[in-house]
């Protein structure tokens, strides 16, 4: 995801990777550009908010505060995400 996001001409994550990548090296600016897109996305679910960059025009779009997720159960949401194409597997006592 890091390495689509700094293709992305005129962004603000690909100068900075650009800026890290003179200082830092290829490897480590985009571990830096993966930390930097997952605080993102921690702020964006925190606090319930529409990520936008600064040159591109904002929506007037909200979402309610008393809006609640669905509760699934464990099964449920497996069946979800196999369908979805992940492979769910159950661990044994010894993790493995």
């Amino acid at each position: 995801m890091a390495q689509a996001a700094v293709k992305t001409k005129n962004s603000r994550l690909r100068s900075f990777f650009l800026r890290l990548k003179i200082k830092k090296g290829y490897n480590k600016a985009i571990v830096a550009v993966a930390r930097k897109i997952l605080c993102i996305l921690w702020t964006i679910l925190k606090k319930r908010e529409f990520y936008c960059e600064e040159n591109v025009p904002k929506k007037k779009v909200s979402i309610s505060e008393t809006s609640s997720p669905t509760i699934r159960t464990i099964k449920e949401a497996i069946e979800i995400l196999g369908k979805a194409g992940y492979l769910i597997q159950k661990l044994d006592s010894t993790g493995g």
